[in-house]
């Protein structure tokens, strides 16, 4: 079996669930409340600009980040750490990462 195959499957649901929420899902807004369309405002700069202005997102989103963060580098530094201090090779480190990475 060839190794990417995965990776088409992964391609085709993914096609097959943007055709179904762009033909069968109807907008539950109605074209006279839409916004018109802004470069200004479709930039990934300008949500910063939406935190600031609320103080409580801006709390939410630093816990956030934090704990995206916390929740990355584990995985990063534990196989730096677990080779150095352990001389585990790739096979041990690859079990190790298995059971998590299989944990949504």
């Amino acid at each position: 079996m060839d190794p990417r195959w995965p990776f088409w499957g992964a391609a085709a649901t993914s096609l097959v669930n943007a055709c179904y929420g762009f033909f069968v899902l109807p907008e539950s807004l109605p074209r006279e409340k839409r916004a018109k369309f802004s470069w200004k405002r479709a930039n990934p700069v300008g949500s910063l600009r939406l935190l600031r202005s609320h103080h409580e997102l801006f709390g939410l989103a630093t816990v956030s980040f934090l704990g995206y963060l916390a929740h990355v580098v584990l995985p990063s530094t534990g196989v730096l750490y677990l080779g150095y201090r352990y001389g585990w090779g790739l096979q041990p480190l690859d079990l190790r990462s298995r059971p998590s990475a299989s944990v949504p």
